[in-house]
């Protein structure tokens, strides 16, 4: 879960601070409070607030002084100024020292909401834009880990997508970093340095999901207090990632068509429309050419999502790439919980390698997370891997007898069992299912085998030849 976002209130006068703290509170903000510049001063050695509002005129040093101050030190705070003395003079020069706002008092809870929301809005907008640009200077195949030739085929693709405005649909299983290729091709577009941002239509319940993509204007509904922008508007300049895009509901299908196709917008409870500036990118782990043809999803829209078409592959038929991106994860993840992991057994990776991962690269990630962190040691050997991947294939694998944890009768008897199921398969694959043959050479009689045979569910048909008859000792009922 994401931490709340952080919010440091300055005011001399304790009304005013303990109102501004119960309508941020109310909201979920994690809400701290000064009454001066000084004690302000003192909060913020530590990690800085991503929001600040504070009075301008205080006893003792004043407002200005403090966003002077935090503009140096941490400008990637917001900043937002009240006052009840107000002049355009001061306004206009907090605001050139980088204030992002300012409130006149007396204050009303909606409009302390609504500046509140914008500037931490734009800082949202901002920190996307700083992180993209630290991930552009290195290329995402820093962050995308590949090197079969699969994948580099699909990094080809990405870089060719990117370079163009068209919309892109990406198609693969649920695990197999649909996001993280989203990114990529944002990074690698004309729009890197504007925002990038993902939403998950499967996540937000359908009728929150027009307000969030579209905005709404004040009093559109109940609960409405101030207007909303929504993401179209906020992701303009750059990229909005609409994953799970299978799971929109007709309704939203057909205002998405109708954005793509003219540009614009309209806000719920506005009528005017507006131009937005936006790529699409969108995802799906369903095969949306199945769901037209089932009248789940929109044909027409199908063919303006499906204008670039990228397959993301399973982990599973790119096996090259697992240890890889173990190795990558085993360095995250030890550095991560102070641990000392530093490679993996011969048999630990075998075993990595051998598993199917129908959870793709996000399983194997979980995978190795946790056998850090339950794990002890330098070397992450079959053992730390032996819950996650299941005991068949641990033991066919790590060459461990089974039943090593059972009292010795039960693990004797165990053993046993399988054995005698190995061997007769064996011996039956050796006779093509003629049983007498199977008993002489067993040293049983023909009774015992196929009682044994019946224990362990071997079905004499499955072993028989697959043309021409049986005659003599060897024919059925023999």
């Amino acid at each position: 879960m994401a931490r709340p976002q952080s919010i440091l209130v300055v005011d001399d006068e304790p009304g005013m601070l303990e109102l501004v703290r119960r309508v941020l509170a109310v909201e979920g903000y994690d809400v701290r409070c000064a009454r001066s510049v000084e004690e302000a001063e003192g909060q913020l050695h530590g990690p800085p607030p991503d929001l600040v509002i504070t009075d301008l005129v205080m006893s003792g040093r004043g407002g200005e002084h403090l966003v002077r101050l935090i503009k140096d030190e941490h400008p990637e705070t917001e900043i937002v100024v009240i006052t009840a003395h107000a002049s355009v003079d001061s306004v206009i020069e907090v605001m050139k020292l980088g204030a992002f706002d300012y409130l006149r008092k007396p204050l009303l809870p909606d409009e302390i909401l609504y500046a509140v929301r914008r500037a931490l809005e734009v800082k949202g907008l901002k920190d996307e834009v700083r992180s993209l640009r630290r991930e552009r200077a290195g290329g995402f195949q820093d962050r995308i880990l590949g090197r079969s030739p699969g994948m580099q085929r699909l990094f080809e693709r990405v870089r060719r997508a990117g370079r163009t405005d068209a919309t892109v649909l990406l198609e693969g299983e649920s695990g197999t970093g649909k996001e993280l290729f989203a990114r990529a091709i944002h990074t690698e577009s004309p729009r890197a340095d504007g925002p990038f941002l993902p939403v998950n239509c499967g996540a937000i319940p359908s009728d929150l999901l027009e307000t969030e993509l579209f905005g709404h204007a004040r009093g559109a509904f109940t609960g409405a207090h101030a207007e909303r922008t929504g993401y179209f508007e906020a992701a303009s300049g750059g990229t909005l990632f609409l994953d799970e895009i299978g799971e929109m509901e007709p309704r939203l299908q057909v205002k998405l068509l109708r954005v793509l196709q003219e540009g614009r917008i309209t806000r719920v409870g506005e009528t005017r429309s507006r131009e937005v500036g936006v790529r699409i990118v969108t995802a799906t782990n369903k095969n949306l050419l199945d769901e037209v043809q089932k009248g789940a999803f929109r044909q027409d829209l199908y063919y303006r999502l499906h204008v670039v078409h990228i397959e993301i592959p399973p982990l599973r038929e790119r096996r090259e790439d697992i240890l890889l991106l173990a190795h990558a994860f085993l360095a995250r993840y030890s550095e991560k919980y102070g641990k000392r992991f530093t490679d993996i057994d011969p048999k630990a990776a075998l075993l990595l390698q051998r598993y199917d991962y129908p959870g793709n690269v996000r399983e194997l990630e979980n995978i190795i997370e946790s056998a850090v962190v339950m794990g002890r040691g330098k070397v992450l050997r079959p053992g730390h891997l032996k819950e996650a991947l299941g005991p068949d294939l641990f033991e066919e694998v790590s060459g461990d007898p089974p039943g090593l944890d059972l009292p010795l009768p039960e693990a004797v008897e165990q053993v046993v069992e399988r054995f005698e199921r190995a061997y007769l398969d064996n011996q039956l694959r050796k006779f093509g299912g003629r049983i007498n043959r199977v008993a002489r050479a067993s040293g049983l009689s023909r009774r015992t085998v196929e009682r044994k045979m019946g224990r362990y569910r071997l079905q004499r048909r499955d072993y028989l030849p697959a043309a021409g008859g049986l005659s003599g000792e060897d024919a059925p009922g023999r």
